[in-house]
């Protein structure tokens, strides 16, 4: 369980961020900011998106330090709040742009009703073109494409949001057009 932290405790950090000249102890300041927000970012990841996922932490953790070094001190706003509201703004924003992706091509529509290669290979060519895709894709390859499972149920099955697992599949059949040179 995450340490909860008092607004005193943060609103201190970010008075020594602000006024600090030295880049080290601004540096370990900025640090412990973003260890307060972490639970902050985590929850809005999880409400926007319905799931946690590292790579989205990553962006929050980005747009937090931009938008602490965009706060002003001297306008009376909580930060938390301000944070609060920002994060909230950013990954609507964020999930927005996922959801708003073309409906993507099927994989069978990509490559054809028909095998590529006669005589098997097209089975050894895939295998060989798969090894080289992070863990997820090939789950993606593997069960929506190969065994022929719902997206949805991959999705489910890896931890991620229909969408998220719709643009992963987008982005791993384009990767095979790509290695194949297929237009």
């Amino acid at each position: 369980m995450e340490k909860r932290y008092d607004y005193r405790e943060v609103q201190i950090e970010l008075e020594k961020y602000k006024l600090s000249d030295n880049e080290e102890i601004k540096k370990n300041h900025l640090e412990n900011l973003l260890v307060f927000l972490r639970p902050l970012i985590c929850k809005k990841i999880r409400h926007y998106f319905g799931f946690y996922n590292e790579d989205f932490l990553q962006d929050g953790y980005l747009k937090s330090i931009e938008l602490i070094e965009r706060f002003d001190m001297n306008r009376d706003i909580r930060f938390i709040g301000y944070m609060e509201r920002m994060l909230g703004c950013y990954f609507f924003d964020m999930k927005k742009k996922h959801s708003s992706k073309p409906e993507l091509i099927l994989f069978d529509e990509a490559f054809g009703q028909q095998p590529l290669f006669e005589g098997g290979y097209f089975e050894v060519e895939l295998k060989d073109l798969i090894k080289n895709l992070k863990e997820k894709e090939k789950t993606i390859v593997i069960g929506n494409i190969i065994e022929k499972k719902k997206l949805k149920d991959i999705a489910l099955e890896i931890d991620v949001s229909y969408p998220y697992a719709k643009e992963l599949k987008r982005k791993v059949i384009k990767k095979l057009q790509n290695h194949l040179k297929i237009d």
